[in-house]
């Protein structure tokens, strides 16, 4: 977690403050403070703050809402090539199963 360097920080006034902030090992990025503390950023780190990334704290569970969606069975996808090449996303009944736009194909096999 990078932390800002309170000597090399300026309050902008509109809420926001302009921070040079040091990375675990040790070099330095530019990042906007939000109100409260939440910081807006444009590089690799992002906000890692308890509002923003409740999943990042350490020792601490992963909160109810995420496991909930982590725990959701996958829906099952057409999966058959597109046109473009990629696979079909269009969800069906069950893994194997081709969707409405290619039961009518020739090639419907996985």
């Amino acid at each position: 977690m990078s932390h800002p360097d309170p000597w090399r920080t300026a309050t902008l006034g509109n809420g926001y403050a302009a921070s040079v902030c040091v990375t675990p090992d040790g070099d330095t990025v530019l990042w906007l403070l939000a109100h409260g503390g939440c910081i807006e950023v444009d590089d690799d780190y992002g906000c890692c703050c308890t509002d923003c990334a409740p999943h990042e704290q350490l020792n601490r569970p992963i909160p109810h809402t995420m496991r909930s969606a982590l725990d959701r069975p996958i829906q099952p996808r057409c999966s058959r090539p597109r046109s473009d090449g990629q696979p079909c996303r269009t969800p069906v009944a069950r893994d194997g199963l081709a969707c409405h736009w290619h039961r009518t194909t020739k090639e419907t096999a996985r």
